[in-house]
């Protein structure tokens, strides 16, 4: 996992990662914890187009990404660094999973 883009202001800290795996519905169940996803499947008007998701509860937190892409954004408020890192590890531990 790389960081490739990192962002912090007075209202958030965003973060841009490359993934090593593309991500997957495995992915979203591990982070979705408040099961507050919501997909926008634009595979069904087209066939070149790609899934899209959304993990958002409220001021605490936001991901998304595109399904089946290596590129994954994280938002977070800049009193959740330990959220931040919390989000960060279970993407680790679910790269690894993924690699056996």
């Amino acid at each position: 996992m790389t960081i490739l883009e990192s962002k912090n202001c007075r209202k958030y800290l965003k973060r841009c990662y490359q993934l090593d795996k593309n991500t997957d519905e495995s992915l979203i169940k591990i982070l979705d914890e408040w099961d507050c996803v919501e997909f926008v499947r634009f595979s069904q008007y087209s066939s070149t187009a790609k899934d899209t998701f959304k993990i958002h509860l409220e001021e605490f937190f936001m991901i998304h990404g595109i399904l089946h892409d290596n590129i994954l954004y994280v938002i977070v408020p800049p009193i959740q660094k330990i959220l931040l890192e919390n989000i960060e590890g279970k993407i680790r531990a679910w790269q690894e999973i993924k690699s056996f």
